[in-house]
């Protein structure tokens, strides 16, 4: 057997229940089953533990025994499961983890972008960076990502939920061809499952406890268990081609000024979540109160914080428990009052945003993708909710390609165009200098600074470095386009610098100027030209470079860069935090406001590390040979040392010896 369970019980560290109870489940090699059940039964849960990942966490209580072979994992949430600075190496990383020639990594990456419906001639450059692109998009390179690894057992967790019917087209012929020509086994699990029913042999069912209740060929299983699935919130086939308003939605009748549902809608990748989000900035920009709109973000981990739900609803909305009551109420969550939102599913997670984004009716909300990850009880909960608020008269806003939720719409508004995005160089060889000329040029002028004797010596070597530095930016198109993109690091640079000298002089016990006037030439010596150098930094290539030039350890380096990636998402989690702060009126001012918003971007770090350390493995970090040994890992692209480097380091040693020499 490809995957064997027996007696699997899983409980999450924290939860008051088993979120697996008892899973016995074989399949064989090469057999395609699709796993069903409600929000919340365990069925993300049940694929994390098939992959290891659970496992080498450490997040959980597990017993049972769990054998599978060479598994490749495809994450609920993509936002956290890129491991690169670029698509290409990206999707590269598990054909480096299996060790593949580099000539042949350029073609694989072509070949599995090609079939998840991302190929060239979409337009999309594997330059651009992952965190570019929309959760659709992302969804599709990570499973591209997959692919070029080849792994003989694929576990999809909700592969197609957010994508619109076209792109989820794609994605099955993509999996259906690969699975066809390697026979590979595959564990399959999706809320809108009909599409897949053709593809494969048999279905897995769960219940709310996280027991299974079922497992057979799917008319059997429909047969004999069909009111049960019914009473769980299963989208049968008959519920995927239903009218909307057969599905259980109430007719609400409208309480005063009536309100309206604007649908916003396209297909993957076009634009739909970054119009949301400039209609959110431009409402508040234009003076109005955060009192008066509501936000459901795309990714709603975003709003999850650190305390049970009842309180998170009660502390971002700032109201009582009463009405976060009345809120979770709304969205059919009463049970989980308690719970933890690390306890939740990430279709449970979604509904716990949506009731902030809901409660009070708000005169304007804008909800992306509010069904997403839902059965179909959740689903009716969800609508029924939007349904409520727009006859207090709320104006409500929503990016989705659900065709039941767009039924309800008073007006459709399709968008056909992706939005104008800050993508990278065609290649990061567009740089002027590689990674490791600006960290060792960054060296020698911090080291030829502190040998300065004197300030007319330091000035004489500041003068010297910005006379060459004009001199490059006239003669290199390139460095101009890099300067020009951090421009704005410039500011803060020369202020530090400022202030290095300022307060070296306050503090001193003459007040000498000159002393603080060489220490701050001394800073702005090495601080700008290593700050713009710092700022272009690619770690791919600084990968790279330190594996196959300086021939360190490959997977220490590449976990390296990998921490270091996630490390420059900081900005990302910081500009998010500060958004949903601002929408929900719980910004402050001064530094308790960028004390908040510090904790609440490490956080946000930290759990998205959790799901990066788990795409890293799915994609052989860690992929071993038939004798127990780590394969030997290869480069996706060969390090490159060019003409500019050694320039680079050439003149950054001038200016610093004509610093030291001169008296």
């Amino acid at each position: 057997m490809t995957i064997s369970v027996r007696h699997l019980t899983v409980r999450l560290f924290g939860a008051g229940r088993d979120t697996l109870s008892d899973i016995t489940l074989e399949v064989g090699q090469g057999e395609r089953v699709l796993l069903l059940g409600p929000s919340g039964s365990g069925k993300s849960t049940l694929l994390q533990t098939l992959s290891g990942g659970l496992q080498s966490m450490g997040s959980a209580e597990i017993s049972g025994v769990v054998t599978v072979a060479n598994t490749g994992l495809l994450v609920q949430n993509p936002e956290d499961a890129t491991v690169a600075d670029t698509i290409f190496r990206d999707v590269a990383f598990g054909a480096e983890s299996a060790g593949m020639p580099t000539l042949s990594i350029a073609n694989l990456v072509e070949s599995a972008l090609d079939a998840v419906g991302l190929a060239a001639e979409t337009g999309l450059s594997p330059a651009r960076q992952p965190q570019s692109l929309s959760g659709g998009e992302l969804q599709r390179v990570c499973l591209a990502g997959l692919l070029t690894l080849g792994p003989r057992v694929l576990l999809l967790d909700e592969p197609t939920s957010a994508l619109d019917a076209d792109s989820a087209g794609a994605v099955r012929s993509a999996i259906a061809e690969y699975l066809s020509a390697t026979d590979a086994t595959a564990v399959i699990s999706e809320h809108r499952f009909t599409p897949w029913l053709a593809a494969v042999d048999r279905v897995v069912v769960l219940n709310q406890r996280g027991e299974l209740i079922a497992n057979g060929p799917h008319d059997e299983v429909f047969a004999k268990h069909g009111e049960e699935l019914r009473s769980l919130g299963l989208w049968l086939p008959e519920f995927e081609t239903a009218e909307a308003r057969s599905l259980g939605v109430s007719e609400v009748k409208q309480a005063g000024k009536a309100g309206r549902i604007i649908a916003v809608v396209g297909p993957s990748g076009s634009g739909k979540s970054t119009r949301l989000n400039l209609e959110v900035e431009e409402f508040l920009a234009a003076g109005n109160q955060s009192t008066q709109l509501g936000w459901l973000p795309q990714n709603p981990a975003h709003v999850m914080g650190r305390t049970h739900v009842l309180e998170l609803v009660s502390q971002t909305c700032q109201r009582s428990f009463r009405d976060a009551q009345d809120a979770l109420h709304l969205v059919g969550l009463d049970d989980y009052e308690m719970a933890h939102p690390t306890e939740l599913s990430g279709g449970e997670q979604r509904r716990v945003a949506l009731a902030i984004a809901l409660l009070e009716a708000r005169p304007r909300i804008w909800l992306d993708e509010p069904t997403v990850g839902l059965d179909l009880n959740a689903w009716r909960s969800v609508v029924n909710a939007i349904e409520q608020t727009k006859a207090k008269g709320s104006i409500i806003t929503i990016a989705t390609h659900d065709p039941q939720l767009i039924a309800f719409a008073d007006e459709v508004v399709e968008i056909r165009h992706s939005p104008s995005v800050a993508a990278m160089p065609e290649s990061v060889r567009e740089h002027p200098f590689s990674p490791l000329a600006g960290i060792l040029a960054s060296v020698l002028l911090m080291v030829a600074a502190f040998l300065f004797a004197s300030l007319k010596a330091a000035m004489v070597a500041l003068g010297a470095e910005l006379a060459l530095a004009v001199f490059a930016l006239v003669v290199s198109p390139k460095l101009r386009a890099a300067v020009s993109a951090h421009s704005g690091l410039i500011l803060p640079t020369v202020l530090g610098v400022a202030s290095v000298g300022f307060s070296n002089w306050l503090l001193s016990s003459q007040h000498l100027l000159e002393p603080a006037l060489l220490l701050a030439t001394r800073t702005a010596f090495f601080g700008l030209p290593s700050m713009l150098m710092a700022a272009e930094v690619s770690t791919s290539w600084l990968g790279d470079q330190l594996g196959q030039t300086l021939r360190l350890s490959p997977r220490p380096v590449v976990a390296a860069m990998v921490g270091l990636n996630r490390a420059k998402l900081l900005r990302n989690n910081w500009q998010t935090q500060a958004r949903i702060r601002k929408v929900f009126g719980t910004a402050k001012r001064g530094l308790s406001e960028i004390g908040s918003l510090t904790v609440l971007s490490l956080i946000a770090a930290t759990r998205g590390a959790q799901t990066t350390a788990l795409a890293m493995e799915n994609r052989g970090f860690d992929l071993r040979d038939s004798s127990g040994k780590l394969v030997r890992r290869t480069w996706a692209e060969q390090a490159r040392w060019g003409k500019l480097d050694a320039a680079l380091l050439s003149l950054s040693l001038l200016v610093g010896v004509l610093g030291v020499l001169w008296r």
